[in-house]
């Protein structure tokens, strides 16, 4: 291990593939690495569903064709040229299947194949029956669509190098938060091609990333206000001069070099989950450390799609409920030594959801308050994800002996721990009695530093 106490490549393929929440059909005469999957429908909540006839058999009149496997979030393949791939890149929300014969006619199906198999392309086609389908029109996987805007700049060519570089030393002038960038890059030759400078904290090498996210950081850095948060989309609008849209990897890198206050500053600024510890992750083209960020690194839930490549050296993942509580925990390296510290806005989401799923090989524990709503969170994320979910300081006597409080609806909370005596987490369901004998109040964890903290790491090590 490096003594930066980075972490070892231990590579860890997309966390969400294409074919998440889907159910894989049997079309014949598909090309090898491609598979069809169910088309989802969404039901009056919103959430994803795989159509089903009168039968409850999944619903086969349409399917969609991808990768078989998960794959990075960039390989184009070797079939296609520099033109031909911009072409592709420059799919705004999808192509006719038509409009693609035309343009490559004979070489159609076999280079929309090589996009698939390379995880850069979904193709729907009509479903007759098994034997019998035919495609429909094409869009880009959700990792090529996050990148394609900086990818296609990187690819249509750069501003004069020297131009571009005194351009952002102008806009980083009167910022004092970016001091540190201006010197690395007030000192890179003038004849240099254009990447961003060596250390950059935006964690990219890639010049349109780097230099969105400089611009975005001036603004926002120098605009910010307490009473009404700037919301992504004002900032993009007012820094931004090609386009408004905020792609994972500028999202990550602007999170990069502003620090921890984005999220909470600006409005819309998409987080659910917040992590610390030995990992690595890249997102598109930026690659953001848990380690080094101070005190977390945040993951804005559109990037959890174009997660190419993990890299982590940690024994197991610890999930916290409370934000605060996260941060005090991150300040630990007992813990974050040797574990993965991960928040998810207090709740079984789905962006945390996926991201556990890429450390099913490791132990996972979970730090919720002791309350019906926390038992109900580490139910409900064993559950879903379908593994053991080991709770710590959550002991019965922790909450007995511990300053109890009233939740806002006293009613619901009882209620909820009734149902958490019979239904809940097996190790939590003397927990959740316990509750129920109080009336239904709850201990929260910001009460417990004192006396969970201190035996965390141990409590840990024996997982």
């Amino acid at each position: 291990m490096a003594d930066d106490r980075s972490p070892r490549a231990v590579p860890v393929p997309l966390l969400l593939g294409e074919a998440a929440g889907r159910v894989r059909i049997p079309l014949a005469g598909l090309p090898g690495g491609v598979i069809a999957v169910t088309v989802p429908r969404k039901d009056p909540l919103g959430a994803a569903r795989v159509p089903v006839d009168r039968k409850g058999r999944p619903g086969w009149r349409e399917a969609d064709l991808v990768v078989e496997q998960p794959a990075r979030a960039f390989t184009p393949p070797a079939e296609l040229n520099p033109s031909e791939l911009a072409w592709f890149l420059g799919t705004k929300d999808h192509r006719r299947w038509q409009a693609i014969e035309t343009k490559f006619g004979d070489r159609a199906w076999s280079l929309v194949t090589a996009l698939i198999r390379d995880g850069g392309a979904v193709v729907r086609v009509s479903v007759s029956d098994v034997k019998n389908w035919k495609p429909r029109t094409l869009r880009l996987t959700h990792a090529w669509a996050g990148q394609a805007v900086d990818l296609l700049r990187e690819m249509r060519g750069q501003p004069v190098p020297g131009e571009a570089r005194a351009a952002l030393l102008e806009i980083m002038a009167g910022v004092p938060e970016l001091s540190g960038e201006a010197a690395l890059l007030a000192v890179v030759p003038g004849d240099a091609p254009l990447r961003a400078p060596d250390g950059s904290r935006t964690g990219t090498s890639v010049w349109t990333v780097y230099d969105a996210a400089i611009r975005t950081a001036a603004y926002f850095l120098q605009h910010q206000r307490q009473d009404s948060p700037l919301t992504e989309r004002e900032v993009a609008a007012h820094a931004l001069p090609d386009s408004k849209e905020w792609t994972p990897a500028r999202r990550t890198a602007f999170e990069l070099l502003v620090g921890e206050s984005a999220s909470d500053k600006l409005a819309a600024m998409d987080h659910d989950i917040r992590v610390r510890g030995r990992l690595r992750w890249s997102v598109g083209p930026v690659i953001a450390d848990a380690m080094r960020g101070h005190p977390w690194i945040g993951l804005p839930s559109g990037g959890i799609h174009v997660i190419g490549q993990i890299e982590r050296d940690v024994r197991g993942a610890l999930v916290i409920e409370n934000a605060d509580t996260f941060q005090y925990v991150c300040q630990r390296p007992d813990v974050t030594d040797t574990w993965l510290c991960v928040w998810g806005r207090g709740s079984a989401t789905d962006g945390v959801v996926n991201f556990l799923r890429a450390m099913n090989d490791l132990p996972i524990a979970a730090w919720c308050d002791l309350d019906a709503r926390g038992i109900e969170i580490v139910t409900e994320l064993a559950g879903r994800l379908g593994r053991e979910i080991t709770p710590v300081g959550m002991a019965t006597e922790l909450f007995i002996g511990g300053k109890q409080y009233v939740p806002k609806n006293l009613a619901d909370s009882l209620k909820v721990a009734e149902k958490m005596t019979v239904n809940g987490h097996p190790a939590l369901r003397d927990l959740a009695k316990a509750i129920v004998a109080s009336g239904g109040l709850g201990c929260e964890q910001e009460t417990l530093y004192d006396k969970v903290p201190p035996t965390l790491a141990g409590e840990l090590a024996k997982l």
